[in-house]
Formats: C-alpha cells, structure tokens, sequence
C-alpha cells in the first residue's frame, strides 16, 4: 500500500485537487494519499523544500511525493538567468524515497545524497494540468517496479537555485525566513549546529519592535501571551514566534505582498 504525498498551491475550494486525487486512486486503489501541504498560494520553492525535507523524515521507504506549484513559483523563475522547461519532469530518488517535480530548481536543493532522472512520457500534447494528467501515471509506475531507471535516464542537467544560507557578519548572525506556518510562526534558515557554532555562550539579543529577546525557550508557553520568543522546531530550525498571535503578521508588512521577505539579527554578546 504506497503512501503518496501531495505538496501543491491548488486550492480545495476548486475542483483541481479533487480531480489530481481521483486520478491517483483510480490508477491506484489501494494508495493513501496524504496531503503534506496544499492551498497555499504564497508558497515558494525555498518553503517546499523544508516542507518535503521535514515530511520525508516521516514516511516510510518507497514513498513517492508530488510536488507542484505556480503561483510564487514563476515569480522566482523570473528572478533567475535559467529557464526550467515546461515539458520536463525530473523524478528524485533520496533515502529510498522518489520525489516527482517540474524541471522548475527544487531538486537542486535536496543536498548531495540524490539521484535526479530525467523522466519519459509519451505526451506528444503535453497537458498544461500534468500534476492530474502525466503525475498519477508516474506514481503508478513508480510504484509498480520500484525502480527509478524504469521510468527515465540519470541526469545532471536541470534547473538550480541556491539554498540561502545564514552567516555570521562582525558580532551579529544573519538569517532569513525560509518558511512561514499557519500560525504565523517565522522558520529561519538557522540551524541549531549552527547557532551553537556562531553563539557558544548562548549569549544574544534580537531587538524587535518593543520587545528584545534574549534567550532561548523550549516551548510556546513559556512566555505570556503575546510575548515573542525563540525556538528551535522539531525539525531542528529556529523560529521566531509570539505567543498566541501572528509573529508574521506583525513583523512583516503586508506591502511586500508575496515577496514576505524577512531578515533576522541575531546579535551575540
């Protein structure tokens, strides 16, 4: 019984995401598709790369992930010199579970222990759906012979982005968000390894508008409501969050639209 996971910006308020599951279901009854993460149109490719990094620690070997956005990500493509193309679908293959995507970057970010196919399909149309129309068939495929060489040919040739990294700038340790919860809650790109190395002292400030922390907490509620605080996740990246509110919310400003860049200063004392 595979499990299948769907990480895509359809929203369930259309008929799309129906249609993309019935597909899987017909092509395979016994599957459980799971919804690691869906209607989120601010969703970028940074975001799904923690979402599908996180989520894979959880699921089982010859699980197979489906990963398809468009909204934010064609306002990254158009940041960037290379041009994805439209009609390639890469299939990953990283700790004994298949990640199928478009040619669009994300699986230049999974780290080095990958294998990247090139995947084939006799499409001459090429359906502008593919997550509904050519996807299902490659799960169902995938899932069939367990073998990715099955289904495309090893390549190195795709699409790259770059991982944005934290670093340490004279006494302060620069991070940035790289995903934002439903909560509000900001995940930075900072590692615990990480802010350890940079902080062995564990002595800091972040000064943010009318309040400054200066420690780590271990849990949401040992603060007061509404009172910011710093945590490390259960997937090991700090996040900056206010009890009870929208840390987002409150620190970004809704005219960066869906450019929500943030930027943290960690200052080390």
């Amino acid at each position: 019984m595979p499990q299948i996971s769907l990480i895509t910006d359809l929203l369930t308020r259309d008929p799309f995401l129906g249609m993309v599951k019935s597909k899987l279901y017909a092509l395979l009854p016994q599957a459980q598709v799971i919804d690691l993460s869906m209607g989120d149109t601010e969703l970028d490719l940074i975001s799904a790369v923690y979402i599908l990094k996180t989520g894979l620690t959880c699921f089982p070997p010859g699980s197979i992930h489906l990963v398809a956005l468009q909204n934010n990500t064609d306002r990254q493509i158009l940041q960037h010199e290379w041009a994805p193309d439209a009609k390639r679908f890469l299939l990953c293959e990283t700790a004994s579970q298949f990640i199928i995507t478009p040619d669009n970057g994300l699986v230049s970010l999974l780290g080095e222990d990958v294998r990247i196919y090139n995947l084939f399909y006799d499409n001459p149309e090429h359906s502008k759906f593919y997550l509904r129309d050519l996807f299902p068939h490659f799960a169902a495929a995938l899932n069939s012979s367990q073998n990715a060489d099955s289904l495309g040919v090893l390549t190195t040739s795709y699409a790259r982005l770059t991982w944005p990294q934290p670093f340490v700038q004279g006494n302060v340790l620069k991070g940035q968000k790289i995903y934002e919860d439903a909560f509000g809650n900001l995940v930075t790109n900072i590692t615990k390894d990480m802010f350890m190395q940079a902080c062995p002292k564990g002595r800091f400030e972040v000064i943010l508008p009318g309040a400054i922390i200066t420690q780590l907490h271990a849990y949401y509620y040992d603060v007061d409501l509404g009172q910011p605080l710093l945590l490390f996740n259960t997937a090991g990246y700090l996040e900056l969050a206010i009890r009870g509110q929208s840390a987002a919310a409150l620190l970004i400003p809704r005219s960066m639209g869906s450019n929500r860049f943030f930027q943290i200063h960690i200052h080390l004392l």
